[in-house]
């Protein structure tokens, strides 16, 4: 089976990736901010050279960063890696080959996790962002550490960010975000199998595999790096021998779907999900400032600077206050916006601008009432 690839609109500085920039695009009122608080090529999560660490701050390590994850690749994005001839992509191909070539969770539905590690992510802690041995398959070691799949990156790598510029706000939009492309890789890998028809035999196999939860313990063989062959081929069915052939013509599949295919291949779930991430989208991108406020929920954890650092959405993202800004939240203890912040310039002299305390909504330090 041939299928013509659709070639996909280019989307100026669109953060998610081609495919699924051009599904997303369609139901959002405009684009999505990027997140330049998170930047990979320098990464935020390193101590700063100049001030050293900082005790209250956790830090990544510098030969893994945020990549001590391996993804679950499903079929279509799979194939989009194979079929990628770009020169400067070949080792993120390269990556994916030597995972196909290993046999372990490679399924008609994708790549999965092998068991082995999906044990120790659960298990080990303090491993995200420090251990080596996590380090993601796809990780490549030059120009300071990159993504070899990053055109082709599935949703967790797509949403995950260490800081968000809207802090909790951006947050919660990312994480709805994940909800539907998550739901939409499951469905539209699962629509794939059926159009490419792997046997009854085969999807009979795999269906378990889409609904197992990532609990079961490594194998004995596993353990020994020796693939199930016999399982291996019941999964496969009629595409036994051609599973990167079958990763393509996922890909030209998927590659021609519209919005309006998703919406009618993952079924009615999916509105809720496009409901919850079109209101998120709508909090991100406004400037507008609850009527009544009230101080949320944050800790101090040390000084900085004359000022103090905090703690609120996230133990990644330490903000910077100085003593005014702290002085002036005691002033929000629910009252309407307008008359504190008349109260603030009549007792501090400080008139707190539109931006700052949009800001501080965002970050959860202020709170609506």
């Amino acid at each position: 089976m041939k299928t013509k690839i659709r070639q996909l609109p280019v989307i100026p500085q669109n953060p998610l990736p081609p495919l699924y920039a051009a599904w997303i695009d369609g139901i959002l009122d405009g684009p999505i901010p990027n997140e330049s608080q998170a930047t990979c090529n320098n990464c935020a999560m390193l101590p700063d050279e100049n001030e050293g660490q900082d005790d209250s701050s956790y830090y990544f390590n510098p030969k893994t960063k945020c990549c001590t994850y391996m993804p679950d690749l499903h079929n279509f994005l799979i194939g989009r890696i194979l079929l990628d001839e770009d020169p400067s992509f070949s080792k993120g191909r390269a990556s994916v080959e030597a995972r196909i070539n290993t046999g372990f969770g490679v399924t008609p539905l994708g790549l999965a996790q092998t068991q082995m590690y999906s044990l120790l992510y659960r298990n080990v802690t303090d491993v995200f962002g420090r251990s080596k041995e996590m380090l993601c398959p796809h990780y490549i070691d030059e120009e300071g550490g990159r993504c070899g799949i990053w055109k082709h990156r599935e949703s967790v790598c797509v949403t995950w960010f260490c800081k968000f510029e809207s802090g909790v706000t951006g947050k919660i939009f990312w994480a709805n975000l994940l909800g539907l492309l998550s739901f939409i890789e499951k469905n539209i890998s699962l629509w794939c199998v059926i159009q490419l028809d792997v046997g009854t035999d085969a999807m009979q196999a795999v269906l378990p595999v889409f609904k197992k939860a990532k609990t079961e313990n490594p194998t004995t063989q596993e353990l020994n790096g020796v693939s199930d062959e016999k399982q291996h081929r019941r999964h496969w069915g009629t595409w036994f021998g051609r599973e990167t052939e079958f990763y393509k013509e996922c890909a030209l599949l998927a590659n021609n779907l519209t919005w309006s295919d998703i919406e009618r291949i993952c079924g009615p779930e999916l509105q809720i999900h496009k409901r919850l991430l079109q209101d998120a989208y709508q909090k991100l991108v406004s400037n507008e400032i609850p009527e009544r406020l009230r101080v949320g929920k944050f800790q101090l954890t040390g000084t900085k600077q004359g000022g103090f650092t905090a703690l609120t959405y996230s133990g990644y993202d330490i903000m910077s206050l100085s003593q005014s800004v702290i002085g002036v939240l005691l002033y929000f203890d629910g009252r309407p916006v307008t008359e504190v912040l008349d109260e603030i310039v009549d007792k501090e002299n400080l008139r707190v601008s539109p931006s700052l305390l949009r800001k501080l909504v965002d970050f959860g330090m202020l709170v609506a009432v």
